[in-house]
């Protein structure tokens, strides 16, 4: 199948009006396709089942390493929208799932993080052992707008 219908078979399952994350402006762009047993978006690319994340990637002619995640900043399982998702380690990505169930780690302290940084208010190595994430992560969160 040609990139182009890979694509628009791809934006089929793309709900573009999805949740808006406070305090976030912008709502997420929800998977409607096929889920694995965790609730991770998967899509059917060049005779592979992958995830989501990484199909949007490689749909777009990106090749992240197969040893990075494609972490969503908005902490939405389901969210697919370039402008939330970033490459990390697997072991940025865990962390933030647990602070995000354990309530360390709040949606809106992404937006938290871009301001005090942008406004000069923190440094990024300040944020970074706040949050108890590395200060590649925080540059991440911080380029991802």
């Amino acid at each position: 199948m040609s990139k182009s219908k890979d694509k628009a078979r791809f934006r089929k399952y793309v709900n573009k009006n999805g949740s808006i994350i406070k305090p976030l402006t912008e709502p997420c762009w929800e998977w409607t396709g096929a889920t694995d047993k965790y609730g991770r978006p998967r899509f059917w690319l060049n005779q592979k089942n992958v995830l989501a994340r990484r199909a949007i990637y490689l749909l777009e002619g990106k090749h992240p390493r197969p040893a990075k995640c494609i972490v969503a900043l908005c902490l939405n399982r389901l969210c697919l929208k370039p402008s939330h998702l970033t490459l990390g380690t697997e072991e940025e990505a865990q962390a933030m799932a647990i602070r995000s169930t354990q309530s360390k780690f709040y949606p809106g302290d992404l937006w938290l993080i871009r301001k005090v940084v942008a406004d000069d208010e923190a440094t990024v190595e300040f944020v970074a052992e706040a949050f108890e994430i590395s200060v590649g992560l925080v540059e991440q969160i911080i380029a991802a707008k």
